[in-house]
């Protein structure tokens, strides 16, 4: 039987002590799963493996460093850092992240080629990556979107090729719709 996937994103607005409250059993519900985003700080978080634990989700970091260990001070952490921590899932390419490479002046061709890094030091690894893959609303506006999704895509998952294909997962999220109010049509999705 193949499972539902659900992802959420805690981004820097939510504390681990608001996490019991806010998300729903998931222990015998085989049919779906639900992996929580977190910070990097936060997931060696004793409280936060508790409360995944007793609800039965897991725990994602919204990073993962193209490195597997090394001098590089203030990187995303490295994979084998997540194996510590008993962490099996990694978001790459959060659409937060291009805009903050772009904001950087970093040429999207040499993104693409970073979060390609990235990913393929993750699935060495056996870390479960979420790639997302989104137009900013200035692509979609002058119909770039396919185009943009492409090369995402093929730059992104260049030479990859996972043993497991459930190792990789990649979710649409279209940039234009992030921090709106605007809602993509089913036809768009």
């Amino acid at each position: 039987m193949k499972k539902k996937f659900f992802g959420a994103n805690l981004k820097q607005n939510m504390l681990p002590d608001s996490l019991i409250p806010d998300y729903p059993d998931m222990k015998d519900k085989e049919d779906r799963e639900l992996v929580v985003f977190v910070s990097p700080f936060f997931l060696n978080n004793t409280y936060l493996q508790s409360a995944a634990n007793l609800n039965g989700f897991s725990i994602g970091s919204q990073d993962i460093s193209e490195y597997s260990g090394g001098s590089y001070t203030a990187e995303a952490p490295s994979p084998s850092w997540f194996k510590q921590a008993k962490i099996t899932d990694s978001l790459v390419g959060h659409s937060e992240q291009r805009k903050h490479y772009e904001t950087l002046g970093t040429n999207p061709k040499k993104i693409n080629d970073l979060f390609n890094r990235k990913i393929t030091n993750a699935l060495n690894h056996g870390i479960r990556v979420t790639y997302c893959v989104g137009e900013t609303e200035a692509e979609r506006a002058r119909g770039a979107t396919e185009n943009v999704l492409e090369e995402q895509i093929i730059r992104g998952l260049n030479n990859i090729t996972p043993t497991d294909p459930n190792q990789l997962i990649i979710a649409y999220e279209p940039r234009w719709v992030i921090g709106t109010d605007k809602i993509p049509t089913r036809d768009e999705i």
